[in-house]
């Protein structure tokens, strides 16, 4: 099982992004993942964060991911959510380097 990166929105939730989230975030956005990097908006930011959470509360929708997004924004600023983000994408690639 994929380790996860915790996350604090309106509760503290944990992010994972296994194969099935990554399929489905392709899906969503219609190219693989490996094509966001430069050319992310925040639409496409919000269906990565609703694909790392969706494994964990199934009742989560986009709109009130959308929702989560403004309350962490206002209180943390969206580095804070892009960097949990960006973590938990490096645990579910292999492209962290800690030992």
């Amino acid at each position: 099982m994929k380790k996860s990166v915790a996350i604090e929105l309106d509760k503290v939730r944990n992010l994972r992004y296994g194969i099935n989230a990554l399929c489905q975030l392709e899906d969503m956005l219609g190219k693989p993942i490996t094509k966001l990097q430069n050319e992310t908006g925040i639409k496409e930011f919000r269906v990565i964060l609703y694909c790392g959470l969706i494994w964990e509360d199934k009742t989560l929708t986009l709109e009130k991911i959308g929702d989560l997004m403004d309350e962490a924004i206002t209180e943390k600023g969206i580095d804070y959510i892009n960097d949990k983000v960006s973590e938990a994408l490096e645990l579910a690639l292999g492209n962290n380097k800690k030992k």
